[in-house]
């Protein structure tokens, strides 16, 4: 399984938008590791500024990998 998941952090960098949104998911439940698999593995693929906070839905979007 695969997960998409959408995150809005305050940054100052690109860098630091990744690091923040890493963080957040990281320690979300559902993104942990099952007992016996390995650990997700997590990336980046859109890093986009914003001059307002947009609406984004808390949740995971499971999808066969």
């Amino acid at each position: 399984m695969a997960f998409r998941v959408a995150r809005v952090v305050d940054a100052i960098s690109r860098d630091d938008a990744v690091a923040k949104a890493m963080v957040m998911v990281r320690a979300d439940p559902k993104a942990q590791g099952v007992a016996g698999k390995p650990a997700p593995e997590l990336s980046v693929e859109h890093v986009v500024k914003v001059k307002a906070r947009p609406a984004v839905k808390p949740g995971f979007m499971f999808f066969p990998d």
